[in-house]
């Protein structure tokens, strides 16, 4: 079952996810008792979105090792994102009260984010923050949530925190941008926004750049947009 084991392992990490499962399905047909053999086998299932199949894996994983808190903060993971948020949050606590870790206080808060518990989120990107300084997403997150909260004044500096430590922060980029163009600072918030690549971060940027009267690259944008479309 080893050579299974160790092949799913090379599998995954070559993202030959499918190859992945069958090995790992094939090593367990040999060894079923192997909590770390039912914990790969749910990675590489959340990785082709088999997320009931993942969350089956986690759960045998938990039976053989009760205490393994990377199972229990997978489990949540993919809970999430079948949008069980009471089972999630219950996980990640589970997770939490085995190990505390920085991103088991993340992915607790994403989750109470998610739920529309902004005070008890915050709470733990703080927390996380606190325990890994360098924690982008964590500051993106917190920003993100007092945003949300009305505490624009905080939010930014958030986004900011997030960009010195990585500028090219795909989240932070964007909800500066946002920031900047509902301000009406259009000039500002086009960087912003060509960095991000997020969501409708071209439409933005190109209104942002007909409101700053660039009409040159107005034109020139547009021209691009079309010839991508046609």
């Amino acid at each position: 079952f080893i050579l299974h084991h160790i092949l799913g392992l090379a599998q995954d990490g070559l993202s030959k996810f499918n190859d992945a499962v069958h090995s790992y399905s094939k090593a367990l047909s040999l060894q079923p008792n192997t909590p770390d053999l039912h914990f790969n086998l749910g990675i590489a299932l959340t990785n082709i979105n088999q997320l009931e199949e993942a969350e089956s894996s986690y759960r045998k994983a938990i039976d053989l090792q009760p205490q393994f808190f990377e199972a229990y903060g997978n489990l949540g993971t993919v809970l999430q994102k079948q949008g069980k948020l009471e089972d999630a949050v219950s996980s990640y606590r589970k997770a939490l009260s085995i190990n505390e870790d920085p991103r088991g206080h993340f992915n607790l808060g994403t989750a109470l984010r998610d739920e529309g518990k902004l005070d008890e989120a915050i709470t733990h990107f703080k927390r996380a923050i606190v325990m890994f300084p360098n924690y982008t997403d964590a500051h993106n997150y917190l920003g993100e949530c007092l945003r949300d909260q009305g505490n624009m004044e905080d939010a930014v500096k958030c986004y900011v925190d997030t960009l010195a430590l990585n500028p090219d922060h795909a989240g932070a980029n964007y909800n500066m941008g946002e920031f900047l163009y509902l301000a009406g600072r259009f000039d500002e918030a086009i960087n912003y926004l060509e960095r991000s690549k997020l969501d409708d971060w071209q439409q933005r940027a190109l209104y942002c750049t007909y409101k700053a009267e660039r009409f040159d690259d107005f034109k020139t944008k547009l021209d691009e947009i079309v010839r991508t479309h046609t």
